[in-house]
């Protein structure tokens, strides 16, 4: 039972570190909504490198020459291994972080905006929190350097929902992933996810509880949310209602 008649649209947001479980999470849920006769599209909203592309494939190639990098981490100890070199030369890493900024925006633009536009329920795996996360690492950001440009970066994107922030130690997460360089890379990004957390209105879901407890209390995060009835679980056409 529901208290009004009007719908509104979903659009709900997994972050967290690597390895921390928010895929698993993100298509758990559209699977529950669509029981409950919801579709929802599935989107991967981790910034995707295009305009950098070149300049990564150099350095990898670079990269295979001077370094010994293990099957384990190949992919991400690369990509952060970019970044280090780049943020040693201040127009470097100026202009890496507007490259990394542009792209992101227009890959926004093209897989949230206009689907939402066109009244598409989204579930969204990863967001702008994740990439100005790792962007603000990358450059060795202080907290409130970090804040500016997540507030920034907010500015012109669709504001979710529903954003799940799913927790979970560093080490337990390392062990889940076999790409991930190491325990201090995902520390450190941890750091700011917790104090994102303390800023925004977060739902935080422990990554290290059942699946089946966490399917439960994000079912109900998302009918407290939609002002539905969470003792009845029943959800009609395409969206919520209010």
């Amino acid at each position: 039972m529901f208290s009004q008649q009007k719908s509104k649209q979903i659009f709900i947001c997994f972050i967290g570190i690597d390895g921390s479980g928010k895929t698993t999470l993100a298509t758990n849920l559209m699977a529950l909504l669509r029981n409950e006769k919801v579709q929802t599209k599935y989107v991967w909203g981790a910034h995707n490198y295009v305009l950098l592309r070149p300049l990564t494939l150099l350095l990898k190639k670079h990269s295979r020459k001077s370094e010994t990098t293990t099957p384990r981490n190949v992919n991400q100890t690369q990509r952060y291994g970019i970044a280090r070199r780049i943020i040693k030369n201040p127009f470097m890493a100026k202009l890496y972080k507007v490259s990394v900024l542009s792209e992101y925006l227009l890959q926004i633009l093209v897989k949230v905006r206009l689907p939402l536009i066109f009244g598409k329920n989204l579930i969204c795996d990863r967001y702008v929190y994740d990439t100005a996360i790792n962007l603000s690492v990358h450059l060795q950001y202080s907290q409130e350097n970090f804040k500016i440009l997540l507030n920034r970066l907010l500015g012109p994107c669709p504001k979710p929902s529903v954003l799940f922030f799913v927790d979970l130690p560093e080490e337990i997460a390392f062990k889940r992933k076999n790409d991930i360089p190491s325990t201090d890379y995902l520390i450190q990004r941890r750091k700011l996810y917790r104090l994102l957390a303390k800023e925004y209105a977060v739902t935080r879901l422990d990554g290290s509880e059942s699946l089946s407890k966490l399917k439960l209390l994000m079912l109900n995060t998302v009918f407290k949310t939609y002002e539905c009835d969470p003792d009845t679980y029943s959800i009609s056409n395409k969206r919520i209602p209010m």
